[in-house]
C-alpha cells in the first residue's frame, strides 16, 4: 500500500514490504502491533527512558525491544538517523530546491508564488504548497521553519 492511500501524510503501512524482504532473505517476520492501549505503555517508556520525551516513537521502540526479547532476538538494529542521512525528508528537499532556484535573480520568488498557488487539498497539493510558502520566505526563516519538527506556527513571515 501507498502512503496516499491511506490519506495520512508519509505514513503508510509497510507490512507487505516488509512481508518482502523478510522472505528474501529467509527470515522469520515478527508482527508487533500497535494498537495496544498507549497510555498504558507511557510509564514503562518513561522508566525505559529515564526522562519524560514527546516523541512516540518511543513507545514503538519499546514495544519493538519487548518483542525481539520474548523472541530470543538479543541485538536490533536501527536505520533511525538514515533520513537525515540521505536527505530523506521533505525539508530536505525544500531547502535543496531553495538553493538552486536561488541561482537565478528573481526565480525562487516567481516559482514560490506560483507553487504556493497549490490547493492543499491532497498530499501532492499540500507538499508543493509548502515548498512554494518556504521558497518566499527569506533563507533565514525559511531554513528555521523547513528543518523544525512541527508545522505549528508555521511560515512565521511570508
Amino acid at each position: 500500500m501507498r502512503p496516499s492511500d491511506t490519506g495520512a501524510d508519509n505514513f503508510g503501512d509497510d507490512e507487505n514490504f516488509a512481508a518482502s524482504v523478510a522472505e528474501s532473505f529467509g527470515v522469520k517476520l515478527i508482527k508487533v502491533p500497535t494498537d495496544a492501549d498507549l497510555i498504558d505503555s507511557l510509564q514503562d517508556m518513561v522508566w525505559s527512558l529515564d526522562e519524560p520525551t514527546a516523541d512516540f516513537s518511543a513507545l514503538q521502540t519499546l514495544f519493538l525491544a519487548q518483542a525481539a526479547r520474548e523472541n530470543g532476538i538479543k541485538v536490533l538494529m536501527s536505520g533511525v538517523g538514515g533520513d537525515d542521512l540521505f536527505t530523506g525528508y521533505g525539508r530536505h528537499t525544500a531547502a535543496l530546491a531553495y538553493a538552486a532556484f536561488n541561482k537565478v535573480p528573481g526565480l525562487r520568488q516567481v516559482v514560490g508564488t506560483i507553487a504556493g498557488l497549490f490547493p492543499a487539498g491532497s498530499i501532492v497539493g499540500r507538499r508543493i504548497k509548502r515548498t512554494g510558502d518556504l521558497l518566499r520566505l527569506d533563507e533565514e526563516s525559511m531554513l528555521a521553519d523547513a528543518m523544525s519538527f512541527s508545522a505549528v506556527g508555521a511560515l512565521t513571515a511570508a
